[in-house]
Parts: C-alpha cells; structure tokens; sequence
C-alpha cells in the first residue's frame, strides 16, 4: 500500500510541475492559444514555458518576436534577471533584424545598460544604434534624452533641466 501511494505521489508531482509536456504536443495555434489564456491568468512561470516551447519549435513563425521581446519584458521586469533579458533582446536583434518588435530590443538593451546595470559604455552603444536605425522612431526623443543624461544622478538630471528651463 506504502509502494501505491508513493507511486500516485510521483505521479501528481510529475504531472503539475512539468507544464512543458502539456505544450509540446500542441499545434503553433493551439499554443498561442494556450499562452494568451495563460497571459490572461498571469501565470508567468508557464508563460515562460509556453513561449520557450513556441520559440524552439516555431523559430519562423511571425509570432516568435513577439514572444522574445515579451519574455525578455517578464526577465527584465518581475524576475530582474537583466542578463536573461539581454540575451533575449539580442536574439531579437540578430534573428530577427526586420521585425517591428527589432527597435524596442535596441532601446531596452540601452535602458537596461543604462539604468539597472549601470553599464554606460553599453548603454551607448545600444542608444546610438537605436537612434541611427531609427530616426522616426516614437520613442527616439527618449533615446536621445537617456544618452544626453547617461551616467547622471536624477539630482543632476534635474539640475540641468533646472537650468535649461531658466535660459529659455
């Protein structure tokens, strides 16, 4: 009886820890199917799995982008692990160079430089790139604000912006 027990305990355990099993069998729109209901649900870990899964299988899908700009979002954010982020925002980059998700990944790698690791020489980098790339980009005034201020304390910040505004 104790052999019976222990055997549906594996069982169960197996079963709810290993949701890569559960996607690896399904079709790419019936994945992206399941990761948006479990977006819907925020259940980040097995969003991660979900997307890792779609990623490794469908690497040409449209969708593919979209899912490493969004995984890199979920590490950069709630996790804070800015070099699982980097990777992933580099792999955009590289695979991907004529996706619309492509000047998002150049200007987050310099936010992240930037601001979390505090990294100006990469930072730089990816801002200038994000700024020749992109000229007409939305975001390119953000560009240009963040490398103006790299490095800077956000009492400096202000000081500047103190001072510009009085000799206007």
């Amino acid at each position: 009886m104790k052999i019976l027990t222990l055997l549906f305990l594996a069982l169960f355990l197996v079963s709810c820890g290993n949701s890569s099993g559960e996607f690896s069998s399904l079709n790419e729109n019936e994945l992206s199917k399941k990761i948006l209901e479990l977006q819907n649900n925020n259940e980040t870990d097995k969003i991660i799995d979900g997307m890792n899964i779609f990623i490794d299988k469908y690497p040409n899908s449209k969708k593919t982008p979209d899912y490493l700009k969004t995984l890199a979002t979920i590490y950069a954010g709630s996790k804070k692990n800015f070099n699982q982020a980097i990777t992933l925002y580099k792999k955009i980059i590289n695979k991907y160079p004529k996706s619309e998700v492509t000047p998002d990944a150049y200007f987050a790698l310099g936010f992240i430089y930037n601001n979390e690791l505090q990294d100006y020489n990469n930072a730089k980098l990816y801002y200038t790139e994000f700024i020749n790339k992109f000229p007409n980009h939305e975001a390119i005034e953000s560009a240009k604000f963040e490398l103006q201020f790299l490095g800077k304390s956000e009492d400096e910040i202000l000081k500047a912006l103190q001072n510009n505004n009085r000799s206007n």
